[in-house]
């Protein structure tokens, strides 16, 4: 029986941390967590962000700056509803609250 291949967590780890890690999981309810070598997804209480989205992607691009998609996921179809490029480490909260209307912290 021949093994999976591990895929590296680095990037998405890295990426909940600078987000908040537990603090940002508890502040916005974020669950369901996947990522792959360079992007981290998860998904979001409609109910309670702005223009009702569900759920996020955040891409590490070559240039060491993020993308941020915001999605609408609905019976299996996935739309993307914004995008913010070119987004620093050190604006990665900032940005995503002004995306999802959604504090990282208190």
């Amino acid at each position: 029986m021949a093994s999976q291949p591990k895929t590296d967590l680095t990037v998405p780890t890295l990426i909940l941390q600078q987000l908040g890690g537990e603090r940002f999981k508890a502040m916005t309810g974020a669950a369901s967590f996947a990522g792959d070598e360079q992007m981290l997804s998860f998904r979001l209480k409609a109910s309670i962000t702005k223009n009702r989205a569900s759920g996020m992607r955040i891409y590490l691009d070559v240039t060491d700056t993020y993308r941020l998609e915001l999605l609408k996921i609905r019976n299996f179809e996935v739309k993307v509803i914004d995008t913010r490029e070119g987004v620093y480490a050190e604006d990665l909260q900032r940005v995503f609250t002004e995306m999802t209307g959604l504090d990282t912290h208190l």
